[in-house]
């Protein structure tokens, strides 16, 4: 198993059970509260959990690839586009108004931004990210 696999399996995992179970399973309302928004929000909920999903089915197909002996490259920018632009967003929000989802917000963006890294890395290092670490 190489390093890439190892962080693609990480992110679907840590996505599937921070965003797309809460998004598609829990109750707007304390969504909407947890973030902070007002009103009826159950449909952007319901959406992005759709989105996210989509998401992880790319990145299925990445590890797929990884594992059949293929470099997973739309995989892998579509992770570095998705996990960068997704703290660059939280990390903005963040200070534009400070919430109490504040440390919620931190280890998001300090999450999807490790990820989005170690992405960059696949790309700049290859070999190194896919080889067989035993």
């Amino acid at each position: 198993m190489s390093l890439l696999l190892l962080l693609l399996i990480f992110k679907i995992t840590i996505t599937v059970f921070a965003v797309v179970i809460p998004y598609l399973k829990h109750e707007p309302q304390g969504l909407a509260k947890e973030h902070g928004l007002e009103g009826n929000s159950s449909l952007v909920f319901r959406l992005y959990g759709v989105a996210i999903t989509a998401l992880l089915v790319n990145y299925c197909f990445g590890a797929y690839q990884l594992v059949g002996g293929t470099f997973p490259q739309a995989a892998i920018w579509v992770g570095i586009v998705s996990n960068i632009g997704a703290s660059i967003v939280l990390f903005s929000e963040k200070n534009r108004a400070e919430s109490q989802a504040s440390i919620a917000s931190s280890k998001a963006i300090i999450t999807f931004g490790l990820i989005g890294f170690g992405l960059i890395f696949a790309v700049v290092f290859p070999s190194e990210m896919t080889q067989n670490l035993m």
